[in-house]
C-alpha cells in the first residue's frame, strides 16, 4: 500500500460503518507484511478485573500473504490487557476464530466497508460470546 496521505487518515478517523470504526494502529504502526492495510474493528466482549483486562475484538480485514495471495476475512480475537500497561497480548494461546474468508485480489476500501454491512453482524457476535464460553470451558479449541 501507498505512503499514507493526510487527507487519507483525516478519512479514515472519521469512517465508522455498522458500529465499526477503523483501527489507526494498523494503518500507522503495521506490525508485519500484509498488515498495512486498514481494518475495522468492533469491541464485542470486555471484562475487567482488579489485575487485567479482557477484551474481544471483531475485525473486518483485507491481508496480503509473503506469497502474494490475498483474502477478506471476519475474525474474532482475544487480547489480555495488564492494567499497567496499555500493551494488549494475543496470539497463541487466547481465542481467536475466523467466521469468515474470502480471496481477495486488489484491495478495495469500499468493498472493506461494505462487509461491515454484508452479514448479520448481531449473529457473528452471538456466535462468537457463545464459542468463547465454550472456548473457556475447555469444550472447543478456537
Amino acid at each position: 500500500m501507498a505512503k499514507l496521505s493526510v487527507k487519507k487518515l483525516k478519512e479514515y478517523k472519521e469512517t465508522k460503518e455498522n458500529g465499526f470504526i477503523i483501527d489507526l494502529y494498523k494503518v500507522l504502526h503495521p506490525f508485519s507484511f500484509g498488515d498495512e492495510y486498514p481494518q475495522f474493528t468492533k469491541t464485542v466482549y470486555t471484562n475487567e478485573t482488579e489485575d487485567k483486562s479482557i477484551k474481544i475484538y471483531l475485525t473486518v480485514s483485507f491481508f496480503k500473504y509473503y506469497d502474494k495471495r490475498t483474502e477478506y476475512r471476519i475474525k474474532a480475537s482475544e487480547f489480555v490487557f495488564d492494567k499497567d500497561s496499555d500493551w494488549g497480548m494475543g496470539g497463541t494461546g487466547k481465542f481467536a476464530k475466523t467466521y469468515h474468508k474470502e480471496d481477495g485480489g486488489r484491495f478495495s476500501f469500499k468493498y472493506l466497508k461494505e462487509m461491515c454491512n454484508k452479514f448479520d453482524m448481531a449473529d457473528i457476535e452471538k456466535q462468537i460470546l457463545k464459542d468463547y464460553e465454550d472456548y473457556k470451558n475447555n469444550k472447543v479449541v478456537a
